[in-house]
C-alpha cells in the first residue's frame, strides 16, 4: 500500500531520469514528453545550465528569510517588469498562491479607494483552472468547490465565451473579472483577441480590474513570453509559475503602478540563484522602528496581546507594527520548560518587561515573570547559607541529581557529586516525593539556582 495520499489517477509509467524532452524508464525505454509536468519543465530535463546553477548555490544558501535584503530577487523584479506591463511584482511558490495574491491584492485595490469597498466580486469562466487553494477553487467554479462541502462569497462563474450574460453580470460589487487568454483545462480554448479588447473595454467603463492567470500559458509557451502580447491588451493584474521555475516552486503576481501603489506594497528581496524565491511584503507606511525607543524603553511594563506560541515561547504584539518575542525561560519563575501553549492562546492579553530593544536586528526581548517579585530573589533575602531546612519534599530524582521543592514553589538541587550511592543509583536511594533535610550550601538568584546539602 501507498502511503502518498490519493489525489491522482496515475498510470502505471514510472520514470528514472530525464534528458532534454525525453524521459526514461528504468529498462531504458524513452518517451518523448509532450506533457512537460503540465506546462512545468519548459527547459526540459537535466538541463546544463540550470544544473550548473542548483548545484553552485547548494554550497552557498538553499533559503533566506525575507526579513533580508537579497538583491537577485529585486533583479528579476525588474527583469519581469521590463518584459511586460507590470511595474511590481509578488513573488510566492506556486500558480495557486499567485491567484490567491491576485484576488486579495483586486479586493485590496478597492478597499483602499474612498467608496468603493463594496466592490468585491469576481468575476470568472467555465472551462477554467485557477488552482487547488479555496479561493482559487471558487474561481474555477462551485462543482470545484462541492466536493469539500464550503461555499465562498463574492465569486460569479460565467458561461466561457457569453457576451450577454457577461454584460448582465457586471455590477457595482464588480471588483475584477479573471480569465486565462488560453484555457488548459478547458480543452486549450484560446480566447479571441476582439474578446480581450471586450473585456478591456468592459472594465474600463466599469471600474473593474482585469486579471489574467498565464500560470500555464505564459513563460514562452506561445512564442512570446506571455499569451496576453499577441492581442496586445494589458491586465492589471497577472499571474504566472509553473515554467518559470522549470520544476522548482515558485509562483508570481504582477501588477501595474495603479493596481500596485494602492496596494502599497514593495518587494524587498528576491534570489534567483539560491534555488528558490523569497518575498518581503511591507506596507510602505512610516517604518515604525524609527521611534519605537520613544515609545518603550528598558525597564518598562507593557500590556501586550499573544500573537503566536511557539515551542520557544510566544510573541506579543505591543501595537499594531511591533512584536516582541517572550522566550521560554521568561515566562515563568517556577518553571523554565513550560510549553508556552499551556498556559496562553492567542489574543490574551498580558503584562510583559522590556528587556532589551535591539534596533539593528529589529528585535524586542520581552519577560513576563519579571513583572512579578523574583521569587529566587525573596528565598536568598530571607535565608543564608549553611541554613537548615527539615521536612523538604523531593519533586524529582535524575541523573544529574535531587531536586527539593522550596518556599515559594521554586526547587533546589542535591547534585550527583554531593550524594554518595555507592553500587546503586540516586533513584534506587531518593523517589519523588520523600522527605529530606538539607542546609544551603549556595544560592544566585540571578541564574536562579539554589544548591543544597543532604543532613542526615
Amino acid at each position: 500500500m501507498t502511503n502518498v495520499l490519493p489525489t491522482y489517477p496515475r498510470s502505471n509509467l514510472e520514470f528514472t531520469h530525464g534528458i532534454g524532452s525525453y524521459l526514461y524508464t528504468k529498462s531504458g525505454e524513452r518517451f518523448l514528453d509532450f506533457g512537460t509536468g503540465i506546462a512545468v519543465n519548459s527547459l526540459g530535463y537535466s538541463n546544463p545550465y540550470l544544473n550548473d546553477k542548483l548545484k553552485e548555490q547548494i554550497d552557498k544558501l538553499w533559503h533566506l528569510s525575507n526579513v533580508y535584503q537579497i538583491p537577485e530577487q529585486e533583479k528579476l523584479a525588474q527583469r519581469l517588469c521590463d518584459n511586460s506591463f507590470a511595474d511590481y511584482v509578488f513573488f510566492c511558490n506556486s500558480g495557486t498562491e499567485a491567484i490567491e495574491a491576485s484576488i486579495k491584492i483586486a479586493r485590496r485595490y478597492f478597499h483602499s479607494s474612498e467608496n468603493l469597498s463594496h466592490k468585491t466580486e469576481i468575476l470568472s469562466f467555465s472551462g477554467s483552472f485557477h488552482g487547488r487553494t479555496i479561493g482559487a477553487l471558487a474561481a474555477g467554479g462551485p462543482d470545484k468547490l462541492s466536493s469539500f462541502n464550503t461555499t465562498v462569497n463574492d465569486f460569479k462563474f460565467l458561461e466561457f465565451g457569453d457576451h450577454e450574460q457577461l454584460q448582465n453580470s457586471i455590477s457595482e460589487k464588480t471588483a475584477a473579472v479573471i480569465i486565462e487568454p488560453i484555457q488548459g483545462e478547458g480543452g486549450i480554448r484560446e480566447v479571441p483577441k476582439q474578446c480581450l479588447e471586450g473585456l478591456r473595454k468592459i472594465c474600463d467603463e466599469n471600474n473593474c480590474l482585469l486579471i489574467f492567470d498565464e500560470v500555464q500559458c505564459g513563460m514562452g509557451r506561445t512564442g512570446k513570453l506571455f499569451a496576453y502580447e499577441w492581442s496586445e491588451v494589458n491586465p492589471d493584474i497577472m499571474t504566472i509559475a509553473k515554467a518559470i521555475g522549470n520544476g522548482f516552486p515558485l509562483g508570481v503576481c504582477l501588477t501595474s503602478k495603479k493596481v500596485g501603489e494602492k496596494m502599497e506594497f514593495m518587494v524587498l528581496s528576491f534570489d534567483e540563484e539560491k534555488m528558490r524565491v523569497s518575498l518581503g511584503l511591507k506596507q510602505l507606511s512610516e517604518d515604525p522602528w524609527k521611534d519605537i525607543e520613544s515609545k518603550y524603553h528598558v525597564g518598562q511594563v507593557v500590556n501586550g496581546e499573544v500573537a503566536l506560541t511557539t515551542d520557544y515561547g510566544c510573541f506579543v504584539k505591543l501595537d499594531d507594527d511591533i512584536e516582541g518575542l517572550v522566550h521560554i525561560t521568561d515566562l515563568d519563575w517556577k518553571n523554565k520548560n513550560i510549553n508556552p501553549a499551556s498556559i496562553l492562546e492567542k489574543g490574551d492579553k498580558i503584562d510583559v518587561k522590556v528587556m532589551e530593544i535591539d534596533l539593528e536586528e529589529r528585535k524586542v526581548s520581552l519577560s513576563r515573570k519579571h513583572t512579578t517579585e523574583n521569587p529566587w530573589k525573596e528565598f536568598e533575602d530571607k535565608h543564608n547559607n549553611g541554613d537548615i531546612l527539615e521536612k523538604l519534599k523531593i519533586k524529582s530524582v535524575t541523573d544529574f541529581g535531587v531536586f527539593v521543592e522550596l518556599d515559594g514553589g521554586i526547587d533546589g538541587l542535591i547534585h550527583h557529586s554531593e550524594i554518595e550511592v555507592g553500587s546503586q543509583t540516586i533513584q534506587d536511594l531518593y523517589k519523588a516525593g520523600e522527605e529530606v533535610t538539607v542546609s544551603i550550601s549556595g544560592m544566585d538568584s540571578e541564574r536562579e539556582r539554589i544548591s543544597l546539602t543532604l543532613v542526615s
